[in-house]
């Protein structure tokens, strides 16, 4: 069964089926107009599962093979809900105290969770439910820490994290296990970012703001060594 994640403001996280025409079930890749390529359309929800375990407005779903899903209120509490819908596990104020979370991300590889909000970005573990730290810039840099984070997201390789900032449109790479930053870009004639989206196949990050649609590039070296700097690519306006 093909199904898909979603999380809502009011709390709730259901799982939906995604029902395909006949001709797809078939293996038939023929769409052209027939009773058997029409699209499916139900009254009801396909719905397979849902549940109300959040209290404030869902910020991130993620899924973990063994946990289950994982779901990210923006109050900052993370929890894992297994296939059947229970509650096994629960992080309270993921992202530090009174703060509300923007994002969050998993790497499978290193069994990390990273939650990010307006003070920093705050390393679990996900079995232990252990905090392995906060990712800050030294104290000698310029950019301010408390800066509110967009988005992020682990690189291929998963030991390396990206961080998207909304000050000078921002994008800071980590080095996940050491909890060091590695590198920094800042998108120019961007006082202030207000949303970002990732492409992970094209390895771009695109920054919206007062200037337009700025392309980030994204490269990591192929040995540990980390990643290069991130450079700005093609901008839209």
């Amino acid at each position: 069964t093909e199904a898909f994640v979603i999380g809502f403001a009011s709390g709730r996280v259901a799982v939906f089926e995604v029902k395909f025409p006949s001709s797809l079930r078939n293996g038939m890749c023929d769409m052209r107009a027939s009773e058997e390529s029409k699209p499916i359309l139900n009254a009801a929800e396909p719905l397979l599962l849902d549940h109300y375990h959040c209290d404030s407005r869902v910020q991130s779903v993620l899924w973990h093979p063994i946990l289950g899903i994982l779901s990210i209120g923006r109050d900052g509490s993370a929890m894992f809900v297994d296939t059947a819908g229970n509650l096994t596990c629960r992080i309270a104020c993921v992202a530090g105290r009174d703060v509300f979370v923007s994002d969050g991300d998993l790497s499978l590889e290193l069994e990390q969770l990273a939650a990010a909000g307006q003070r920093g970005i705050h390393l679990w573990q996900c079995f232990s439910q252990a905090k392995m730290g906060v990712l800050e810039p030294s104290r000698y840099s310029v950019k301010r820490s408390t800066t509110m984070v967009l988005a992020v997201r682990y690189l291929p390789g998963q030991h390396l994290l990206m961080s998207a900032h909304e000050l000078q449109g921002e994008v800071r790479v980590w080095d996940a296990l050491r909890l060091e930053l590695l590198c920094s870009s800042c998108v120019p004639q961007c006082p202030r970012a207000t949303s970002v989206t990732w492409d992970p196949m094209g390895m771009v990050l695109l920054v919206f703001g007062p200037m337009g649609v700025a392309e980030v590039l994204v490269a990591t070296a192929e040995e540990d060594a980390g990643p290069r700097r991130g450079s700005a690519g093609r901008r839209w306006s």
